[in-house]
């Protein structure tokens, strides 16, 4: 017998299963693209909410910021002026003592909310007359300067008191050399080759190069597999000590690089925030995109996992991780049975915060480890520079 209201009622109930699935498949999809853009705070100075974050470096348990107009701190969840000072530009940490370097080649020990100058600033200033710094690094009591104009590579030995420049592969636009366990990267004036020297081992190679030659900012950067990322202008090569990998191309200028504690692969740009390579692989097919089209000059990874990004204007964007306490949970039991029935405990597992809050899945095949996400505010105890 033919009963049409059942027939109806069938159709219903497919409609709303439909309808449910269909719900479920538009929330999926909204966490996933939430989970893709991570919680930003924008912080700014007190006195000067338009400074440029030049360098960022966490000393003595607390977080420091090189701007335009001085020495900067984190602190009671503000950023506060410790030492004026213009033309400041990078910091250099040595022998547990922290040091800083201005545009015009003076550099300087921070310690107690004062700046000594140091003894071969004369020296250095005269060689830099002209030039334009690139990079520093310090290995064995020796400062190592690079610049963008000028060509050379200046070494400040203060075991011997000397200053003296030296050429390093003359003929190639750029080079990239290792003293100790720090690499460092240059131009040279007048080359004629179009390839980038590198010297990472006891063999020199050369990479050609994909576009013109032309001074620019460069940077180098050993990475956890071994390999090496180089990048100048919008140009990006992966290389490891004898070969190229793979080469990216941006649309801007590449600021910096900065690979995290995570493996993930950053490259900022100057007025195209910043590119996350999320599996370090360093693929544009792996690429996340933040912080839209900010100029960021900065980037650091802190103690507990936060990202610190520095911008020219628009202050410090800072991306807090989620802080986790674990401990071993105590046993449950079940009376259901006439005998006990162990329960196992549940694992709270944070992804990545989104825009609005954290994401949680629930686990029950971790038997003995509880996560706790805790609000950072109030617990000073555990990050002595957040308050």
């Amino acid at each position: 017998m033919f009963r049409p209201k059942k027939l109806l009622y069938v159709k219903f109930l497919h409609l709303k299963a439909l309808r449910n699935i269909g719900c479920l498949l538009i929330i999926c999809c909204q966490l996933i693209v939430v989970a893709q853009h991570p919680s930003f705070e924008n912080l700014k100075a007190e006195n000067n909410p338009y400074l440029q974050f030049n360098d960022i470096t966490e000393y003595q348990h607390k977080i420091w910021f090189v701007t335009n107009e001085g020495i900067y701190q984190f602190k009671n969840n503000n950023i506060v002026e410790v030492v004026h000072k213009e033309n400041l530009a990078r910091f250099v940490k040595a022998d547990h003592r922290l040091f800083v370097w201005s545009i015009y080649g003076e550099f300087y020990e921070y310690n107690n909310k004062e700046l000594t100058s140091m003894p071969f600033n004369q020296l250095l200033t005269k060689r830099l007359q002209n030039k334009i710094i690139n990079s520093v690094i310090y290995n064995d009591s020796t400062f190592w300067v690079s610049t963008v104009i000028g060509g050379g590579l200046i070494k400040i030995d203060q075991k011997n008191e000397e200053v003296k420049t030296l050429e390093i592969e003359a003929e190639y636009p750029y080079y990239i050399s290792q003293f100790g366990n720090e690499l460092i990267s240059g131009n040279n004036s007048t080359p004629s080759k179009k390839e980038v020297a590198i010297n990472v081992n006891n063999t020199p190679f050369y990479i050609p190069l994909a576009e013109n030659v032309s001074f620019s900012k460069t940077n180098v950067l050993h990475l956890k597999d071994g390999s090496y990322i180089f990048t100048r202008q919008y140009e990006a090569i992966r290389f490891d000590k004898n070969k190229i990998i793979n080469r990216v191309f941006v649309e801007k200028n590449i600021e910096g690089i900065f690979q995290d504690k995570e493996g993930k692969v950053w490259l900022i740009l100057n007025n195209g925030g910043a590119i996350c390579y999320a599996d370090g692989n360093f693929k544009s097919s792996t690429s996340i995109r933040y912080l839209g089209s900010k100029t960021v000059i900065s980037i650091y990874q802190d103690t507990r996992g936060d990202m610190w990004f520095g911008t020219s204007g628009n202050g410090i964007y800072l991306y807090r991780n989620p802080v986790r306490l674990e401990y071993k949970s105590p046993k449950i039991f079940s009376s259901t049975n006439k005998e006990n029935e162990q329960v196992k405990s549940v694992y709270v597992l944070s992804k990545t915060p989104s825009v609005e809050e954290n994401s949680k899945i629930l686990r029950t095949d971790l038997p003995k480890t509880d996560t706790l996400l805790i609000n950072r505010k109030g617990y000073g105890k555990i990050d002595p520079f957040f308050p």
